[in-house]
This record gives structure tokens, C-alpha cells and sequence, in this order.
């Protein structure tokens, strides 16, 4: 009995490692990083994060979600190539329920994840989804790029995603990356985990890193590399949003001056005009004073605009 149930965890460890590969390429094209929200995931391993592992060495993924979700699981290796950890044949049932501490494998699931192939990084992602997309995979693996995709451009599915890692053999070198942007306190991801506002310094692993930018709807993303025991500065300026309409401050002498736009009363000065831009006649109307007709271009952004009426006689 001990023998067949040996074999059991045996051949689930080499199922695991052995599934296939979604290719390779770009980290940027495959790392999920999420709007920020209410809905996020917690993901942490049997070790700190960072930590080395040694071949053969089990991992234990635990995660907590802040509301019930479907959950999935991938590992990508040195080269960006991702294959799908959870669900499996194991464990085909990949709904969470919220604030619970979910360990992967599960206790009683029978099978281990071992930790095998070349030194280096492992990034562990993981993605929840309120519902089940008919694109994502059972138990076999489908392209991680192809559903980022998809999960990005989808206004029916609510998402989010997280991620942890850890390194084989020995840990690299380091570096320290400085985030710097324009406007200070966005939001940044590096490598699919939140990580703070701007700025921000902190050490990495040499080599390829992606970082993403959050900031009042924009999204920016920049791939940068790490050199050992260098210092990389990793910044970015946000334009100011300009805004859709002009806005006309109005100032008369004398005050209480009626104010007519293309014919139409719109209130008395001082006061702020909110027009599109283009061309506008303005009328300016006060008894005891000369009526005064003006023509202006609204152009978008913020201008002033003074007027002197003259009495009439």
C-alpha cells in the first residue's frame, strides 16, 4: 500500500513538471497585471518570497482571494515559458471561496509539485475570474499570452491577478531599480505584483523586468533589464490631461454685467464660460452702458477674457 501510494505522488510530481510549455517570449506578453480594485488575490509560498529551492524540493502555493472566484494557477520559467499548475487531473475543481487560505496542492489531493529544470527565476501567477470563460483550460494548458488577451479586452468578465517568486539552483545577482514618474504616487506593478505607489526603490533580480503604471485611467507598461550591483532608473511622465472644453473666465467693468453666447443668456460676470472649442459671439449687455458684440475662438484649457463698457451719455 505505501509502494502504490508512492508511485501515486511520483507520477503526479512528473504529470506536473511535464506539462507542455505555452511558448516563449516577452514577459510583458504574458504577465497578467490588473486595474486596481476592490477584487484582488494574495499569493505567497511554503518559503518567503525570494527564497531559493532546491531540486526536488516540494512547493506549496497558498492564496486568499477578497471575493469567491475561479482560480488558475500558472509557472514561468528563465525563458518566459508558462505552463498551467492548478487545475489539474488532481484537482479539476478551481472555485475559491472568499477570505479562505486555499494551499495548492491541497492536503488531501494526493500529489506534490517538485521543483526540477534549469537555475534561475520562477514567477508563480495567479489569475481569478468572477465566472468561467469557456477560453480558459480544463486541465490542459492553452497559450497564456492568448488569454491575457482576451481577459484584458473582456467588459463582461471581472478579473485580477497576482504574483510571487522564487528561484532554483542559487539566487542571482542584484540590482536596485529606482521608479521614478511625473506626477508622484502611481500605482506600480513590477513583474504582475503590486508593489506601491511612486516612488519607489527596491532590488531585483538581474536581467529582463516589467513594470506597469497606473494613473487616473492610463495605463503604461516598460520592459527594463537589471545589471548586478547597478543602479537602473525606471521613469515616466504622465501628460496632463487636456481638457475636452475651454473655460472663459469673464471679467467686466463695471460688474453684473449680462452675458449672451450666440444669442443665449448665460448668467452675469464675473463668471466662467464652459463652451467647446471653436467660434463664439459673445454680447454684453448693462443699462446706462453701451451694448458690446465680441467674437472669440474657444480653444481648449483655461483663458481670460476682460471687457470695459463704456456709459452712454
Amino acid at each position: 500500500m505505501e509502494q502504490k501510494v508512492l508511485g501515486l505522488v511520483l507520477y503526479a510530481i512528473l504529470m506536473v513538471l511535464l506539462l507542455g510549455f505555452t511558448g516563449s517570449g516577452d514577459l510583458g506578453e504574458i504577465v497578467l497585471t490588473p486595474e486596481p480594485s476592490d477584487f484582488q488575490v494574495d499569493v505567497w509560498l511554503n518559503k518567503p518570497q525570494g527564497a531559493v529551492y532546491a531540486a526536488d524540493e516540494e512547493l506549496y502555493v497558498f492564496l486568499k482571494l477578497s471575493e469567491s472566484a475561479y482560480v488558475y494557477v500558472y509557472i514561468i520559467d528563465p525563458y518566459s515559458k508558462a505552463r498551467l499548475l492548478f487545475p489539474n487531473k488532481y484537482e479539476e475543481n478551481n472555485y475559491v471561496s472568499a477570505e479562505s487560505v486555499r494551499r495548492i496542492p491541497d492536503i488531501s489531493s494526493g500529489y506534490s509539485l517538485g521543483i526540477s529544470g534549469m537555475p534561475g527565476r520562477r514567477i508563480i501567477q495567479v489569475i481569478a475570474t468572477s465566472e468561467k470563460p469557456t477560453y480558459f483550460p480544463g486541465i490542459s494548458v492553452t497559450s497564456l499570452s492568448r488569454i491575457k488577451k482576451l481577459l484584458e479586452e473582456s467588459e463582461e468578465i471581472r478579473w485580477t491577478s497576482s504574483t510571487t517568486y522564487f528561484y532554483v539552483g542559487s539566487k542571482p545577482q542584484m540590482g536596485v531599480v529606482r521608479f521614478l514618474t511625473d506626477p508622484s504616487n502611481v500605482s506600480l506593478y513590477v513583474d504582475g505584483r503590486y508593489v506601491g505607489t511612486t516612488p519607489v526603490v527596491m532590488e531585483l533580480d538581474e536581467g529582463r523586468h516589467i513594470a506597469v503604471f497606473y494613473h487616473e485611467g492610463a495605463k503604461v507598461s516598460r520592459s527594463f533589464e537589471v545589471r548586478p550591483g547597478a543602479t537602473t532608473v525606471v521613469e515616466f511622465a504622465f501628460k496632463s490631461k487636456v481638457p475636452d472644453e475651454a473655460s472663459i473666465i469673464l471679467e467686466t467693468n463695471p460688474k453684473e454685467v449680462m452675458v449672451f453666447v450666440n444669442g443665449e443668456y448665460r448668467g452675469k460676470t464675473p463668471m466662467v464660460l464652459r463652451l467647446k472649442p471653436g467660434n463664439w459671439e459673445l454680447t454684453f449687455v448693462k443699462e446706462g452702458y453701451h451694448t458690446l458684440v465680441l467674437s472669440i475662438t474657444a480653444e481648449r484649457g483655461e483663458q481670460t477674457i476682460s471687457v470695459d463698457l463704456t456709459e452712454l451719455e
